[in-house]
C-alpha cells in the first residue's frame, strides 16, 4: 500500500507548500517533522525537477545521508540530518531556519548531533537508547534522557554528551520559539512538565519554556 497524505496536513516546520488538493508522499518513518529524502532533492536544494529525477539521482549513488549513500527515495530527513553530495563537494544539516526546517551547508558533515529521548534497560546491565530521530544505541548508564550525544559518522562512536543543564547551549525544537539559539540559565521546576528560563543567544529578554523543548548543542561539531 502506498502511504500518501494531504499537503494541508503537513507539518507547519516542514517547507512544503500545504495545499488542499495536492497529495503527497511523506518519509516512509521517522518523526512527523520529518521529510522523505526525494523532497528535499526536488522542492528544497532544487537539484531535481520531478520525484523522477530524483529517485535516479539517489539510485546512482550520488548522496549520502548521515555517512552513509542513500538509494531509499522516501528515506527521512528530519532535524540534524547530515546530507552529502560528493559529486558537488557539499554537505548539509537539516536544522530551523525562520520556523522551519531547511537544510544548510556545514563545514563539518562528519557529525551529527543526537538528542536522547528514552532510555530502558536490557540484558546484561546495559542499556537502549533511543533518539529524536528514532535511531536506537546501546549504551551504559551515563547517558541521560534529555542530554544530546555528539557521534562521528564514520565510526558511529560517540564524541561528546552534552547535558541538558544550567549554561548549555541548545536549540528549540518546539513551540513558538522553534528555532531559536538560548543559552539554559536556571532549572525552575521539576517533575513531568519541567520548566525552566533561557536567555537567546542574539540577546533577547529571558523568557520561560518546557525543558522537554530543548535540545542541546555545540556550535563547533554544526
Amino acid at each position: 500500500m502506498i502511504r500518501t497524505q494531504v499537503r494541508l496536513a503537513v507539518e507547519k516546520e516542514l517547507p512544503v507548500t500545504r495545499r488542499k488538493s495536492v497529495r503527497w508522499f511523506p518519509a516512509s518513518r521517522g518523526t512527523r517533522q520529518s521529510l522523505a529524502i526525494y523532497v528535499v532533492l526536488r522542492d528544497v536544494l532544487k537539484l531535481a525537477g520531478s520525484k523522477r529525477e530524483a529517485r535516479k539521482i539517489l539510485l546512482a549513488g550520488k548522496v549520502s545521508v548521515d555517512g552513509k549513500p542513500c538509494k531509499d527515495e522516501f528515506y527521512p530527513i528530519s532535524l540534524m540530518s547530515v546530507i552529502e553530495i560528493p559529486d558537488l563537494k557539499k554537505g548539509y544539516r537539516v536544522d530551523f531556519t525562520g520556523g522551519r526546517l531547511l537544510p544548510a551547508e556545514t563545514g563539518h558533515p562528519e557529525f551529527k548531533t543526537y538528542k536522547i529521548v528514552k532510555k530502558h534497560a536490557v540484558k546484561g546491565g546495559k542499556f537502549v537508547l533511543t533518539f529524536h530521530d528514532g535511531r536506537n544505541m546501546l549504551a551504559d548508564n551515563s547517558y541521560k534522557v534529555g542530554n544530546s550525544v555528539v557521534m562521528g559518522l564514520k565510526d558511529g562512536k560517540v564524541v561528546v554528551q552534552l547535558p541538558l543543564d544550567a549554561n548549555a547551549i541548545c536549540t528549540i525544537t518546539a513551540g513558538k520559539h522553534i528555532g531559536k539559539r538560548v543559552r539554559l540559565a536556571k532549572v525552575l521546576s521539576v517533575g513531568r512538565k519541567k520548566e525552566c528560563e533561557v536567555k537567546p543567544l542574539d540577546g533577547g529578554e529571558s523568557f520561560i519554556i518546557l525543558m522537554a523543548y530543548l535540545m542541546p548543542i555545540d556550535p563547533k561539531y554544526l
